[in-house]
């Protein structure tokens, strides 16, 4: 997982982009970390 980083006006956004399908967005909470998702991405992409 490789994060990109997307500028704007108002700052830079980081995001991470893994797999492909349907979009899928997880925006976390006040005091949380992007890398909260580093562990579910992975699980979210898998074939079931």
């Amino acid at each position: 997982m490789t994060s990109q980083f997307l500028k704007t006006s108002e700052g830079t956004i980081a995001y991470d982009d893994v797999g492909s399908g349907q979009l899928v967005i997880c925006v976390p909470s006040m005091g949380d970390l992007r890398q909260e998702y580093r562990l579910l991405a992975p699980e979210m992409v898998a074939p079931h």
